[in-house]
């Protein structure tokens, strides 16, 4: 997507394809836990609010399968969503980025209930240097413009951040204080069970021979994510069409053959 400037398109923001929780198999767990955080923290404020307790302001995904988890998160939960691309909300006009954030959550205020999706969170939230090599001071100036749009949420209630990333450890501090980022969740590699679950997900949109054994496989994709199952799949329907452009089906021989050299790879 081409920046403009934000005089031209204040709404720097990206479309998230649409994903049911059915569609994700397995991290039962992880889905209920994204579920209750966001919808008790929009939907049930008032209860937090008689009992003392405060909603949560934003929650912090990190790990695999982030992205997957909001798409179903926006796509069930029916409330308006602002999706931020970190790295693309940059602009080379001075001031701009700052300008930028500030009309997203503007506008995060006019449509609530709301979630602002941020990717890639550590794009525009790294930790600052005390000798900072920016000079421009560009990065402080954005992650300083995006707590206090943060802060100013906090009383509104109506508004849940998301953010995802990679780097964890290269997120400042001053983010993760309570009424920010109040709940991070780690989203691990899925365990034997889960990765057979995403498999029988698959199995009904692809055709297997019946010499698929999606039990036997779920055992051998150890350290395998769910779009490194996906991967698998899709090359091995592309083997299949190798060996035979009439395929309709893949069968055993076809992972077989992708996945020695997935394994080897990984070692």
């Amino acid at each position: 997507m081409s920046i403009m400037h934000p005089l031209q398109k204040i709404e720097l923001e990206s479309i998230l394809p649409q994903q049911k929780w059915n569609d994700i198999g397995g991290y039962e767990h992880i889905k209920k836990k994204i579920k209750q955080a966001v919808e008790w923290s929009i939907i049930k404020h008032e209860t937090y609010k008689k009992l003392g307790a405060k909603p949560l302001s934003g929650i912090l995904l990190y790990g695999c399968g982030k992205t997957l988890m909001v798409q179903a998160l926006v796509t069930e939960s029916h409330m308006n969503v602002i999706c931020i691309d970190g790295p693309k909300i940059y602009s080379k006009y001075l001031g701009d980025t700052e300008k930028i954030i500030r009309g997203l959550f503007k506008r995060a205020r006019q449509i609530i209930p709301c979630i602002v999706f941020i990717d890639e969170l550590d794009s525009i939230a790294s930790k600052r240097e005390w000798d900072c090599s920016n000079s421009s001071g560009v990065n402080e100036r954005v992650l300083s413009t995006l707590l206090n749009e943060i802060d100013g949420i906090q009383e509104l209630k109506q508004v849940i951040i998301i953010g995802c990333t990679n780097k964890l450890d290269q997120i400042d501090d001053a983010l993760l204080r309570p009424g920010r980022f109040d709940q991070l969740i780690y989203i691990g590699l899925p365990n034997e069970s889960e990765r057979l679950n995403i498999l029988q997900i698959m199995s009904k949109k692809v055709s297997f021979n019946n010499d698929v054994n999606l039990n036997e496989l779920s055992k051998s994709t150890n350290l395998f994510t769910g779009a490194d199952l996906e991967n698998l799949i899709r090359e091995s329907g592309l083997c299949a069409l190798r060996e035979n452009i009439l395929s309709t089906k893949i069968y055993n021989r076809h992972i077989e053959i992708v996945l020695k050299n997935k394994i080897k790879n990984l070692k």
